[in-house]
């Protein structure tokens, strides 16, 4: 029997991938057995950019910046690529260690390979200290992380929107945002005639953290901290740096303005959905009907339960009676978002081993499925496409389970919805693994998916009989 105790790997956080041939960035997606570590994924030096995160040695590293602080300018030197005029060429390149913050310079051949690591990035929004803790909340599904203050960078202050950084599922690190301005409140009184001067002095800032600033800076004044560099050293609110303050406080504005007028998450939160991605499939209902007349549906990737909250409402809405639902994700949904809501259950698996049997052994009592759902997402890498290629193995996971294995859980003349990344050839490939068993197969970007998004809907519609 299927439970919501049941614990398989995960759904929705493991990033699935072929064998290295597969999810190489240099190659197209061919075909392949499937791998069970996400430590399969792999590229080569010709791969490299600023941001990629490697794990060598058991340690995470990504690949960062030479940043060099002068008077007026911040320069930056990137990785070099190096051809000598005898032996073999070489890449030569700086990284950083996610653990211990430390920057190596390493030299690697050229065409070498080498592990990703699972490295994951979460925007969450710092809302209260709990004890010693921080406490970080995603601000569209309102979930909350609890936080040690050893991962916490030091620049961080309430309302701040970070980047939570996670290795192996384990906090790891925070990243404040680039630039952000913070006010000075203790530093030693400035003198006449040190604005031109190169001499510095420690100040305190609101967060509590002791930086180094020119020595023109009093107390009160704003200052702007260059995330890139890797020191303490702060461009200041001086002449000099009018532009640079200006366009700091803008990005800030921008920033905070995205999060705050965001009218999808608004409306979202307005309507009782607990994420905003509710939306999208309310968007995909409307433009092909694929709740109408469903009686049993099953939702693969289903945390935080808002996709399952929309079939629970718009089925009810439609015929009188609800669909019976089926929820699966490694995750497990609070029980809070289900409560009132009949015919629906939640398992943890993952879709990479449910096989048809299982989903079938839930409590509902349901033999096949109207409509299968995937909201099912990888941890990107930053790298376009391996993440493409990983995410279509995730998606082509979803329809092997809807319509191959064993027979497939999805009824005949049912729907199938899937979520791709775009890139490299993952949206042909997925539907021309999904033609033979659809009358339709169609392309959906719903307009609640924000505009930066590679993310798109494979809607495939009326499973052909069985023969």
């Amino acid at each position: 029997m299927l439970s919501a105790s049941s614990s398989i790997s995960s759904a929705r956080a493991f990033a699935p991938a072929r064998v290295a041939k597969r999810a190489s960035a240099t190659r197209g997606p061919v075909k392949g057995s499937i791998a069970t570590q996400v430590s399969a994924l792999t590229c080569s030096t010709a791969d490299f950019k600023v941001g990629l995160s490697l794990e060598i040695d058991s340690n995470p590293w990504r690949i960062t910046d030479e940043w060099r602080l002068t008077r007026r300018f911040v320069a930056r030197v990137e990785f070099m690529h190096v051809q000598p005029g005898r032996g073999s060429a070489f890449v030569r390149t700086k990284l950083r260690n996610l653990l211990t913050g430390n920057i190596n310079e390493k030299t690697f051949r050229s065409g070498e390979k080498f592990e990703l690591a699972d490295v994951s990035k979460e925007t969450m929004q710092f809302t209260y200290m709990d004890g010693d803790d921080y406490m970080f909340m995603n601000m569209e599904t309102f979930e909350e992380l609890r936080v040690p203050p050893v991962a916490v960078n030091k620049f961080v202050k309430e309302g701040m929107d970070c980047a939570i950084v996670q290795w192996n599922g384990k906090v790891i690190g925070c990243e404040v945002p680039n630039p952000f301005t913070f006010t000075v409140t203790e530093t030693d009184p400035g003198l006449k005639g040190n604005t031109a001067s190169g001499g510095d002095k420690p100040a305190t800032i609101e967060t509590g953290a002791v930086v180094t600033v020119p020595l023109f800076v009093n107390v009160g004044d704003q200052i702007i901290r260059v995330n890139s560099i890797p020191t303490n050293s702060f461009l200041s609110s001086a002449p000099v740096h009018t532009t640079t303050l200006r366009r700091a406080r803008d990005a800030e504005m921008a920033s905070n303005s995205k999060r705050l007028i965001d009218p999808i998450a608004r409306e979202a939160k307005r309507l009782g959905y607990v994420a905003r991605s509710a939306l999208k499939l309310v968007q995909l209902d409307e433009k092909f009907r694929l709740l109408r007349n469903k009686r049993s549906v099953l939702d693969l990737g289903c945390a935080p339960g808002a996709w399952i909250q929309v079939v629970h409402e718009r089925t009810r809405r439609q015929g009188g009676t609800c669909a019976r639902v089926l929820g699966i994700d490694l995750k497990e949904i609070d029980r809070g978002t289900l409560a009132g809501l009949r015919h629906v259950d939640a398992a943890r698996a993952s879709t990479m081993t449910l096989d048809a049997t299982e989903a079938r052994a839930s409590d509902l009592g349901v033999e096949t499925f109207d409509a299968v759902l995937s909201d099912m997402m990888v941890n990107t890498r930053g790298l376009a496409s391996v993440d493409a290629a990983a995410s279509l193995e995730l998606a082509e996971c979803a329809v092997d389970l809807a319509v191959v294995r064993d027979g497939g859980v999805l009824a005949a003349r049912g729907d199938l919805v899937v979520k791709i990344l775009e890139g490299s050839g993952s949206v042909e490939e997925l539907a021309k693994h999904c033609k033979p068993h659809f009358d339709k197969v169609n392309w959906f970007k719903p307009n609640a998916t924000r505009s930066e998004s590679r993310e798109i809907y494979l809607v495939a519609r009326g499973r052909k009989l069985l023969e």
